[in-house]
């Protein structure tokens, strides 16, 4: 049964605390022909199965301060890519999904594109070659050269096999470098850590999370759009 705090306890709080007042609610599906619940958020027609998390308004406008987005908990991999889709569908762009596996043509559905790490692993490769054939040709032309039967110093057959190998290796390295550097890790906090029950991500839940910073967002349209995706929770991610 879908609970909500009352607004009538929450503007006491108001009074009592003029700076920053808090609302918690703890709700999941409301049951079928449930009167809509008061929103705290004073907009009407916005029914109770959110589940927001220990939000911050402002005491003069009850408007949601510096929020990260809106989280989606599903129950298992088809129901998020048909949400991916269905988001991708209304014109959102900005999403970050988290599951506990990975998901077949998850990150097609999501219109992830991203080039960069493709682009930095080759300019990693092309300097451990570049590295590799500077190295040997300065040994064998410059501070140590050896004629040997006349054969040019910069022969570069025997060059092949070190450069290929330096070439593999800093294509590796830069690819784990540019892994860690843009994924923003280590990542000690972040704001979805605090969604109850995000912990299953890493077990049995599937989240998708629509970003504040996407050009369609809006609030209230945003988190109705969240509400028609089938989820089991709908949560206001505060950062």
């Amino acid at each position: 049964m879908a609970s909500t705090s009352n607004p009538s306890e929450f503007q006491g709080q108001q009074g009592q605390q003029p700076e920053a007042a808090r609302f918690e609610a703890e709700t999941v599906r409301p049951e079928a022909g449930a009167p809509e619940a008061p929103s705290p958020h004073g907009e009407p027609g916005l029914t109770s199965d959110v589940y927001t998390v220990g939000e911050t308004f402002d005491p003069i406008t009850h408007n949601p301060c510096d929020l990260h987005g809106i989280m989606v908990e599903f129950e298992d991999s088809e129901a998020l890519l048909e949400a991916v889709r269905a988001v991708r569908q209304a014109g959102y762009r900005k999403m970050d999904c988290y599951s506990p596996i990975p998901v077949e043509g998850l990150t097609e559905e999501m219109g992830w594109r991203d080039k960069k790490v493709p682009a930095l692993m080759f300019c990693g490769g092309l300097t451990g070659f570049s590295l590799a054939w500077l190295l040997e040709f300065s040994g064998m032309a410059w501070f140590y050269p050896v004629n040997i039967g006349g054969k040019p110093l910069n022969s570069w057959p025997q060059f092949v096999v070190i450069s290929f190998e330096m070439t593999v290796l800093f294509t590796a390295l830069a690819g784990v470098a540019a892994m860690i550097v843009l994924n923003g890790l280590p990542s000690p906090y972040h704001p979805v850590f605090n969604v109850p029950g995000f912990e299953a991500a890493s077990s049995d839940r599937f989240f998708l999370c629509l970003e504040e910073g996407d050009a369609m967002w809006n609030r209230r349209e945003t988190l109705q759009l969240a509400r028609t995706l089938g989820g089991l929770r709908v949560s206001e991610v505060q950062r």
